[in-house]
């Protein structure tokens, strides 16, 4: 026997005993295969249920235990596994892998816990961010197109952006809430910490005092720019001049031959 070739996750789900016959059914209907045992941590008239499920079929079968059984208000736990031997596995192939119900969504839970797992901890999120917005100062004042992209690389804005999105998607409020607030101290923090390092470069006469930052490449394209004017490139690249090509008469007056 050789374990199953497509993502499974492992299921652990703390029930009360008075919900097993309900959670049999649930699981029994599915055709999964699962384990039933006792747990010993002082709560009173629980069990313990254990199975394996592939990935496409986590919220299917979460949802169906939910309704019928206290799960949600209990303890659950979705956790990934390298393989697994089963006595179902064709029937799960079938119905989640390339039967009807073949589908490439994922588990609520899971992607909750994948934006949270992009976003960093305050301290290095906003130690990048500095990190980052000197890197970027340090460029614009170079001129240096090089040292302004390594800023963007090591800013860390992709998981406090994800994890708002995501929990706009997923209606949680207090991930959206957390996302923007994250991005939020962030932009302030790097609006001050640029202002500050600006400031010190120039009292300690890193920069020469006749500087005019508006004459600077990388600063002046990037405060002349207006929003009609990024539309101009995207213009002339759809219109493609008729070449045009000129004679002389005999008078000496030039002709136009483009027609």
């Amino acid at each position: 026997m050789e374990p199953v070739p497509w993502p499974v996750r492992l299921i652990r789900t703390l029930v009360p005993s008075s919900d097993v016959s309900a959670v049999r059914s649930v699981l029994d209907e599915h055709d999964i295969d699962y384990l039933l045992f006792e747990e010993d941590s002082g709560r009173d008239d629980a069990v313990v249920v254990e199975f394996p499920l592939p990935t496409q079929a986590v919220e299917t079968v979460l949802d169906d235990l939910g309704e019928a059984t206290a799960v949600d208000e209990t303890y659950t736990v979705v956790a990934s596994a390298e393989g697994v031997f089963s006595e179902h596995d064709d029937q799960l192939e079938e119905r989640f892998i390339t039967g009807d119900e073949e589908d490439d969504s994922i588990a609520t839970e899971e992607i909750r816990s994948t934006a949270l797992d992009l976003t960093p901890s305050p301290v290095t999120y906003y130690a990048m961010t500095l990190l980052s917005v000197l890197v970027a100062t340090a460029g614009l004042l170079l001129d240096s197109p090089a040292i302004v992209v390594g800023s963007m690389v090591i800013a860390p804005l992709v998981g406090s952006a994800l994890t708002a999105s995501v929990g706009t998607v997923l209606l949680d409020r207090e991930m959206v809430l957390d996302g923007f607030r994250t991005q939020l101290y962030g932009l302030l923090l790097a609006v001050v910490g640029a202002t500050v390092f600006s400031l010190g470069l120039k009292s300690a006469a890193f920069l020469p005092p006749a500087l005019d930052v508006t004459t600077t490449q990388q600063i002046s394209q990037r405060i002349s720019r207006s929003a009609l004017g990024h539309g101009r490139p995207l213009r002339g690249r759809g219109r493609r001049r008729r070449p045009v090509r000129r004679a002389t008469d005999g008078d000496g007056q030039r002709q136009d031959l483009s027609e």
